[in-house]
């Protein structure tokens, strides 16, 4: 088994190889708003995988999130429960609403109608003006909880973690009723990352004893359940397949610059990667798209990567970086 299987680099790595799936599942979004003929082989055949990876995109990034919080915690402990609702809360809240504002401008050149309620509410992630925002809204709240949890139950670690996770479950039974199931099918991979990082030690001495009988049963019981765990029960699919992922992990190195880069950009990417795909689209009311959708794509790309590259220019930071 890897040593570094949960070391930052190779945890970027594999977050810079989903940050591009969900760059692909959005920009499909687009293409088919076009009219773009879907047809042809190729495009159905991408279609096709991106409907069965569905919201599983981005379960590695709740995962990791979970488990780089409690890690930093176990590591630095009073110092680092001090920082959180400026370092995790507060900063990742003020740099989302900076994106916010960067598209709301957009909508008033496109001539987009939006009202003043929206814009309120799309501050807090609550609705939106165009980018993306509930992944945002849920992380934030995520973080409050382990704040709230480790300011009420400093010395009890595990008491810190069930109470977290009690919070997140009821979180994610209060969205079924007014939101859709992509703002909470996925949120339980966040208490999942904290209780493998309590528990890591004991997880690990299992895996080196019986990795492919726990291979294997994962597996299968994420294939038992792909099709059956719908809503908020598909929060047990989204945690089979964190599990898959990291269980790889465990025995095969990925990385290289490029996906090191984009994980570790992944805010600006996912933040600001619909800036340029608006824009564009607004080219002809989608005709461009329709017309040229491998230069839109590329043109898109082009533009989210430039984005995070410039976006230390304005980055708020309330705390100084690890």
């Amino acid at each position: 088994m890897l040593d570094d299987y949960l070391a930052k680099e190779q945890c970027n790595a594999i977050k810079g190889v989903f940050i591009l799936l969900v760059f692909i599942r959005h920009i499909y979004q687009y293409i088919k708003s076009s009219e773009y003929d879907m047809s042809p082989f190729l495009d159905r055949a991408g279609l096709y995988i991106d409907s069965l990876l569905g919201q599983l995109i981005v379960v590695m990034f709740l995962f990791y999130s979970g488990y780089g919080v409690m890690y930093s915690i176990k590591r630095k402990g009073e110092t680092y429960i001090k920082t959180m609702p400026k370092k995790r809360i507060l900063t990742t809240l003020l740099n989302f609403d900076v994106a916010v504002v960067a598209f709301v401008l957009l909508d008033f050149i496109l001539n987009t109608e939006v009202t003043i309620p929206q814009i309120l509410l799309s501050l807090v992630g609550w609705d939106s003006v165009g980018n993306s925002n509930w992944y945002i809204f849920g992380i934030i709240l995520c973080y409050s909880f382990v704040y709230v949890g480790c300011t009420c139950f400093k010395p009890h670690q595990y008491v810190n973690v069930v109470l977290s996770s009690v919070f997140i479950v009821m979180l994610v039974a209060s969205l079924s009723f007014v939101k859709e199931s992509w703002w909470y099918n996925t949120l339980l991979c966040f208490p999942l990352g904290l209780w493998y990082s309590v528990c890591q030690d004991k997880i690990e001495s299992i895996a080196q004893k019986h990795y492919w009988a726990l291979f294997v049963m994962v597996l299968l019981a994420f294939a038992l359940s792909y099709h059956f765990f719908t809503k908020p029960m598909f929060n047990v699919v989204a945690i089979l397949f964190a599990l898959i992922v990291v269980m790889l992990t465990m025995k095969v190195h990925v990385g290289n610059p490029i996906l090191n880069w984009l994980g570790k950009n992944l805010f600006p990417l996912y933040i600001y990667q619909r800036l340029p795909m608006i824009a564009l689209f607004a080219i002809g009311d989608g005709k461009f798209v329709s017309n040229h959708p491998i230069v839109y794509i590329i043109l898109c790309f082009a533009m989210t990567v430039l984005l995070a590259f410039l976006y230390k220019h304005w980055e708020i930071r309330l705390q100084n970086r690890e």
